[in-house]
């Protein structure tokens, strides 16, 4: 019986997703984007929102494959927020992503977390 109920939370628990995680509409990084898109870095438009986190880490990286097109000011917001979207831009780079965790620590980004984990098996 113990197996059996053993074997039905593991199958379970193998189809679960998480949630999308939306960046809140009043947030600056709406504005950046939006300067980062007249300047033509990247292809934004302001008028959907609220966009998901996951969905600003493409628009940085995007933005960071065309940083001779930016100010310096600008350049300094996008490692700014690089560190605020790191979770999400190592997702996206799955294969520099090694396992680390982080209790009461800084973590790679340089940010305070009071706990952290990541493994690429983890990023599905």
């Amino acid at each position: 019986m113990v197996k059996l109920i053993l074997l039905n939370i593991l199958l379970f628990t193998i189809s679960i997703r998480a949630q999308v995680v939306f960046v809140d509409v009043h947030d600056n990084i709406y504005e950046y984007l939006e300067k980062l898109s007249i300047r033509g870095a990247i292809d934004y438009n302001g008028e959907i929102k609220p966009l998901s986190r996951i969905y600003v880490a493409k628009m940085l990286d995007s933005a960071s494959g065309k940083i001779s097109m930016l100010t310096e000011i600008e350049k300094n917001n996008l490692e700014f927020y690089k560190k605020d979207y790191f979770n999400e831009l190592s997702k996206i780079h799955q294969d520099t992503l090694k396992t680390e965790i982080y209790y009461f620590n800084s973590g790679v980004e340089g940010r305070f977390h009071a706990y952290s984990f990541s493994d690429s098996f983890l990023f599905l």
